[in-house]
């Protein structure tokens, strides 16, 4: 397994101050992480996540822990996981998720019965993608924010913005609705829930199927 780690070592942080680490742990909701000093803070480096504005000096270490062997996070390739990133659609990215599992001799862990734009919550693969489909305005903002200099900026923005449009017109819109609203559901006992064959499935259940079974460690 690997992860990325931040120790904060400036004092009297305060509200305000900005420089906040926000992590998109999907299907969690995001979390805003105060550097306060002392602060260690671990996560998986795959997972999205970004830095708030600074307005004081922030200082901190950052360290990437990792093993090796049989232990070790298994990586998939880059080539597979920026086909699926550029690709706006649900099912055909884990169309492509699933052949590289395959490919790689990994199991899947639902019924292959299930529709594939649901099996994109299932599949650790997925993750990053969904983030982005699930957040797009706060990507723009980003993006916004840090490239505010860089010459390339227009281009990026159009390119991103694209890519949300064209996200918004290929899947179904009850999927995206789905996606946006389990980020959003905070207890297992949440008054959201979808109907299905056998009853009544709770938005929080469902979330947290998908957080155990497509867990963003793979």
């Amino acid at each position: 397994m690997a992860s990325e780690s931040l120790v904060y070592v400036h004092a009297e942080w305060q509200p305000g101050d900005g420089g906040e680490l926000r992590v998109f742990p999907y299907p969690r909701p995001v979390e805003v992480i105060a550097p306060v000093e002392g602060r260690l803070v671990l996560f998986e480096p795959r997972m999205v996540h970004d830095v708030l504005p600074n307005y004081k000096k922030r200082f901190c270490f950052t360290l990437w822990c990792g093993v090796k062997g049989a232990a070790s996070s298994h990586q998939i390739d880059h080539e597979t996981l920026s086909r699926m990133e550029l690709d706006p659609s649900l099912a055909s990215a884990a169309a492509i998720a699933e052949a590289w599992r395959r490919r790689e001799q990994r199991p899947l862990v639902y019924d292959e019965t299930l529709p594939r734009v649901m099996r994109s919550l299932f599949l650790p693969e997925m993750r990053m993608c969904l983030v982005r489909m699930v957040h797009g305005d706060q990507e723009l903002r980003a993006v916004t924010q840090s490239h505010h200099e860089s010459a390339g900026r227009e281009d990026m923005l159009y390119g991103i913005r694209a890519h949300h449009e064209a996200i918004s017109k290929v899947n179904p819109a009850w999927a995206l609705d789905l996606l946006r609203q389990l980020s959003a559901v905070e207890t297992t006992h949440g008054e959201g829930y979808i109907t299905a064959a056998r009853g009544v499935v709770r938005l929080a259940e469902l979330r947290d199927l998908a957080h155990r079974l497509g867990s963003w460690w793979i």
